[in-house]
C-alpha cells in the first residue's frame, strides 16, 4: 500500500476501534491508524519509521517475536493469521492485543510488508481472569456448602439413631420400674 492508497484508505481505517499497523520487512512501522496511535500513546509522526519489535514489544519477548517475524518475512514459516501478545504503550504500560495478520506481496510474490489488525483485549482478559477467580471462589463455597449439608445429614441421622436408642432405653427403664413396683 503506497502513500496515496494509504491516504485514501486512512479515513476508513481511522474509524475502526482496532489497531491497524503495517510493518516493512525489518519490522519498521510504515503505516498506523488513529487507534494504534491512541493505544500506544504517541502521535503518528513519532511512530512512523520506529522498529515495532524494539520499541513496542516487552524486552522479555523480543527475541522470540523477532525470530517468528524473520521466519515469517523470509517465508520459512506459515503466515500466522491470529495470535495474542503483549505490546508496550507509552510509559511502559503493557497491553494485551489480539492480532489478525496478512502478508502483502509484490507482483513477483516477494513479501514486502505485513498488515496487522489488533484489538486491545486487556480489559476483557482482566475481566475474564476476575470471572475465573469468582467461579473458583463459588466452587469452593459450593463444595463447603455441600460438605456442610452432608455433615448435617450425617448428624441428623446420628441424632435420630440416638433418639431411637434413648426411647428404647427409657422404655426399658420404665419396664424395669414397673416390674420393681409390681
Amino acid at each position: 500500500m503506497d502513500k496515496k492508497e494509504w491516504s485514501q484508505a486512512q479515513p476508513y481505517l481511522n474509524i475502526v476501534r482496532v489497531i491497524i499497523v503495517s510493518l516493512d520487512t525489518s519490522a519498521n512501522i510504515i503505516l498506523i491508524n488513529k487507534m494504534g496511535c491512541e493505544i500506544l500513546g504517541y502521535p503518528e509522526e513519532e511512530l512512523i519509521g520506529k522498529n515495532w519489535i524494539d520499541n513496542f514489544i516487552p524486552e522479555r519477548m523480543r527475541g522470540e517475536i523477532k525470530s517468528v517475524f524473520n521466519k515469517l518475512i523470509s517465508g520459512e514459516t506459515e503466515e500466522v493469521k491470529y495470535y495474542e501478545n503483549l505490546i508496550l504503550a507509552k510509559g511502559g504500560q503493557e497491553r494485551i492485543v489480539a492480532w489478525h495478520n496478512a502478508l502483502l506481496k509484490d507482483e513477483s510474490g516477494k513479501i514486502i510488508c505485513t498488515i496487522d489488525a489488533g484489538e486491545d483485549i486487556t480489559e476483557r482478559k482482566k475481566t475474564e481472569e476476575e470471572l475465573h477467580n469468582k467461579i473458583r471462589e463459588l466452587e469452593i463455597l459450593h463444595k463447603m456448602t455441600v460438605d456442610r449439608e452432608l455433615k448435617m445429614m450425617e448428624l441428623k441421622s446420628k441424632n435420630t439413631e440416638l433418639e431411637i436408642r434413648l426411647s428404647q432405653f427409657y422404655k426399658h427403664i420404665k419396664l424395669i420400674e414397673d416390674r420393681m413396683e409390681g
